[in-house]
């Protein structure tokens, strides 16, 4: 099974695509309604393969659980692939929903949790704000 947390519009076939709630532009016939804070996850131990998270991490309240819960849910061997907004980033806090914001280090503080680095990197863009530029932490996990 591929999960795809807090896709919002960004639905991806082969996954089962996850939010907490139904937006504008949602096909809510393709979003399986869940709130990813509320524990144990309806999945069992190691029934994933593969996992997207894409700006979604910073909406977390309480990341370690958050964290120890995607482990479980992972096989040994799983891809996880997380972006979030990189804590220079203009973006890092413009939405009021964001609880955190993230450097590199973090990411490689997430492997405490079972996972290990395949790759990471920073992708940065010119923001509208003048002087002011936009980014994310792009990083690919696998469970150990």
């Amino acid at each position: 099974m591929r999960l795809n947390l807090g896709c919002g519009t960004d639905l991806k076939d082969g996954f089962e695509n996850i939010d907490r709630e139904i937006r504008p532009g949602m096909d809510a016939a393709r979003v399986k309604m869940l709130d990813l804070e509320a524990y144990p996850w309806p999945w069992p131990d190691g029934s994933i393969e593969e996992v997207a998270a894409h700006q979604m991490l910073e909406h977390i309240g309480n990341l370690e659980r958050f964290l120890a819960e995607l482990r479980r849910v992972c096989a040994a061997g799983a891809t996880i692939k997380i972006s979030v907004p990189h804590c220079d980033s203009v973006g890092a806090w413009s939405d009021p929903g964001h609880r955190r914001a993230f450097n590199t280090r973090c990411m490689y503080a997430i492997c405490r949790f079972g996972f290990a680095i395949v790759e990471t990197h920073e992708d940065w863009w010119p923001a509208a704000e003048e002087g002011c530029r936009a980014g994310n932490i792009v990083t690919t996990f696998i469970a150990r």
